[in-house]
């Protein structure tokens, strides 16, 4: 399974729509490629950052957000997954819990989790991320990873089937991950940082 921003869900006209491109390859349930292979892709930093420096506090109209609950299937565990626009041409946020992943022992549960302790999108069982179009035809130009801040969660679905999704995250800072052939790596490029002072949602996480 890789980590992707494309597999979250695709934000066109402020509609969203599951991709088919989702891969497993037995490491992390989300693609957070953009399907194309393009972004990033030379594995060096970014000349030109293409997320603001802050989205400040962010409020979603109807159809501007959505949830994902996906049940265990063969080596891919249970996760759950949120996006939402941020009002910058395609960018967009986005938050992933993952079972069996820390700090979860098992499926995930409601709490307090404070951001950046696992900087790498395959391991991070609570990962919150940020992906920008920039100037890229197709696909994500960057993606950004939580370094600190706070995520409350106080509804979470169940291991299987639609349930409620309520959350809500706060003081978020995020760097630049370095991409490779448009996959992340573990490498940070701290000259591309940006932020998130404030948002929440309360959504039926759809059963996939």
């Amino acid at each position: 399974m890789r980590y992707a921003v494309g597999a979250f869900v695709v934000v066109v006209a402020c509609s969203y729509t599951r991709p088919a491109d989702v891969v497993d390859d037995g490491r992390h349930p989300i693609d957070m490629s953009s399907g194309s292979g393009s972004g990033s892709g030379s594995g060096s930093g970014s000349g030109t950052c293409t997320a603001k420096a802050s989205y400040g506090a962010v409020s979603f109209a109807p159809g501007e957000n959505a949830a994902f609950n996906v049940a265990a299937a063969g080596s891919t565990p249970h996760y759950t997954f949120w996006q939402g626009d941020l009002h910058d041409g395609s960018n967009i946020g986005s938050i992933q819990l993952t079972a069996g992943l820390a700090p979860f022992a098992g499926d995930p549960t409601p709490g307090s989790f404070t951001l950046g302790a696992d900087l790498n999108f395959q391991t991070c069982g609570v990962c919150v991320a940020v992906a920008t179009k920039g100037t890229s035809s197709s696909g994500f130009a960057e993606y950004y990873i939580a370094t600190a801040g706070t995520l409350a969660v106080t509804v979470v679905p169940p291991a299987s089937g639609a349930g409620q999704f309520t959350a809500e995250l706060s003081g978020a800072t995020f760097v630049h991950v370095v991409t490779t052939n448009g996959e992340p790596t573990t490498t940070l490029d701290p000259s591309c940082t940006t932020a998130i002072d404030h948002l929440s949602f309360d959504l039926t996480a759809g059963a996939m």
